[in-house]
């Protein structure tokens, strides 16, 4: 039984965690070893040296408008279909109704996360429209330039590939008996877009949402 114990010490560097007794003190970790807990103390900085070292005095306290927020951020597929889910249940709560003029980002980007974006300098275009297309399989220029008919709108879709706008005969033929896009709950582009819109549906019958 001694074994183990004595093979502890020689390899790890220390005794087992039974073997320490409260009287002695727990054994130094060598350099390079992970220890098994971590201090989150060292990240929390007291007033007195705030105010020693002239750092700012405001914090921001994170509500959960900006939990939303951040999550619509993220581009990962659970966090931005929670905060979707979340904007859903709060846009049809008649006590508990979000309150836009708490955080305006969240229309922005919920709009970018069904493919519309504005044309201001830092819009969400190239975040949302190129480099999470191919992660999240959602093709929202296509999407939007397949069921839009009218000319002026479809030239205010963002598409950065110009050469697909080119549409040959055999593919208006092909399209008739062989719609491009599929229907239902499988279109994952037009779901996405429905539950945004009927989260702006809902929103716009709120006199302070308006």
């Amino acid at each position: 039984l001694a074994l183990p114990g004595k093979y502890e010490k020689v390899h790890h560097f220390g005794e087992d965690d039974d073997e320490v007794q409260p009287g002695n003190p727990k054994p130094q970790l060598p350099i390079g070893a992970i220890p098994c807990s971590y201090n989150y103390q060292q990240h929390s900085v007291s007033d007195f040296l705030r105010q020693s070292y002239g750092l700012s005095m405001d914090f921001n306290s994170p509500n959960d408008y900006n939990k939303l927020v951040l999550s619509l951020l993220s581009g990962l597929p659970n966090e931005v279909d929670f905060a979707i889910n979340v904007c859903t249940l709060l846009s049809n709560e008649s006590k508990h109704v979000m309150q836009l003029e708490k955080d305006p980002k969240i229309i922005t980007l919920l709009l970018a996360n069904a493919g519309v974006f504005d044309d201001t300098l830092g819009s969400f275009s190239t975040v949302f429209g190129e480099e999470w297309k191919e992660k999240t399989d959602r093709d929202f220029v296509k999407f939007w330039k397949d069921i839009v008919d009218d000319n002026e709108v479809r030239d205010l879709i963002s598409d950065r590939n110009k050469s697909q706008d080119t549409v040959s005969e055999d593919w208006i033929w092909e399209s008739l008996f062989h719609p491009p896009r599929k229907l239902g709950i499988n279109d994952i582009e037009g779901q996405r877009v429905l539950q945004i819109a009927v989260i702006l549906r809902n929103l716009s019958f709120e006199e302070g949402n308006v």
